[in-house]
């Protein structure tokens, strides 16, 4: 039962994390001075996964390659169309609004709803970073040795 507890404490933290920068990268594209700040947002998430695998395969070769695709991969199946569709949406619509006069209430409304089908893309990558991505490293540590 105790490690049912911490899985469930790992996935609500990582969801916390990924809520919270999904939600920066819509509140970003309410305002038009947020387009540079959602640019940096996707990028610096980028350079992070990036990093990350490059690290894993340059240190370890291709045990690096492997911990990398059972580790960062699962979840980034999910997170990286997230973010960029977010990114791009966020800044469609900080741009509509520097072009359009009329009131975005109702582009507001379908803004939302398209972050909620990210939202629910972010929901099932944490999912993943927390149960299918510690399961698949304890199956390939041993085969690692």
């Amino acid at each position: 039962m105790r490690g049912a507890s911490l899985s469930i404490k790992a996935w609500v933290q990582t969801l916390k994390i990924q809520a919270c920068s999904l939600g920066l990268l819509w509140v970003f594209g309410l305002t038009i001075v947020g387009s540079p700040l959602i640019l940096i947002a996707v990028a610096a998430r980028g350079f992070i996964v990036g990093f990350t695998v490059g690290f894993l395969v340059q240190e370890e070769a291709g045990k690096g390659l492997i911990l990398a695709i059972a580790g960062v991969l699962p979840q980034n199946l999910c997170y990286i169309p997230a973010f960029l569709g977010a990114g791009v949406l966020s800044l469609y619509f900080s741009f509509t609004l520097l072009r359009t006069q009329d009131a975005p209430y109702r582009r507001l409304g379908v803004y939302t709803l398209l972050f909620l089908v990210f939202f629910l893309l972010v929901l099932i990558g944490s999912w993943l970073e927390a149960y299918l991505a510690p399961g698949l490293m304890r199956l390939i540590l041993p085969i690692l040795k």
